[in-house]
């Protein structure tokens, strides 16, 4: 008799098991809780992509605008080729956290001409993106990009002072 006590109350289970297994909602079981997502994920994927597009577009500038420079000014323009080389990698690393892709940017072919040309309109890009990299901070709603575009958006202030400064040095000359 105590088996017919055991096997009596498995069933008193089976209903609910049996819901879970035809996959249908029992009254008695409450909904999963959904994990809210971002409302602008695809927002922050452009971004990421339209910031990698420029990032490129700055290692290649940064590379050639160093290659005909010499001294102090070739120094500095590499050591900003590996902050622009670094904000790509960081970058590309959140877009395949976000979407499970990895992002080439495309080639991009500078266009330098003058030197001094060059360098103004790098600092007016410098100036650009780091305008754009505060916005960006200020609008997403994951955390860990905010403090990725806030930390670029400084680096890219700092990289838009050195250009100044050179360009100060190349017009006293």
């Amino acid at each position: 008799m105590e088996e017919k006590f055991d096997f009596l109350k498995g069933l008193d289970n089976f209903e609910k098991v049996w819901q879970r297994v035809i996959g249908e909602k029992s009254a008695s079981q409450p909904e999963p809780e959904e994990k809210p997502r971002p409302r602008n994920k695809s927002s922050d994927i452009e971004k990421l992509q339209h910031f990698m597009d420029g990032e490129c577009g700055a290692v290649a500038t940064y590379s050639e605008l160093a290659r005909k420079c010499r001294g102090w000014t070739r120094e500095t323009l590499m050591n900003t080729l590996v902050d622009e080389r670094t904000h790509l990698k960081k970058l590309q690393l959140e877009y395949f956290l976000l979407t499970g892709d990895s992002y080439a940017a495309p080639k991009v072919r500078p266009n330098v001409s003058g030197i001094l040309s060059s360098l103004r309109l790098a600092y007016l890009d410098e100036r650009k993106a780091n305008k754009e990299y505060t916005e960006a901070a200020k609008e997403t709603e994951n955390q860990d990009l905010a403090e990725l575009f806030r930390e670029i958006a400084d680096d890219e202030a700092k990289h838009g002072e050195k250009l100044r400064c050179m360009i100060e040095q190349s017009l006293s000359e």
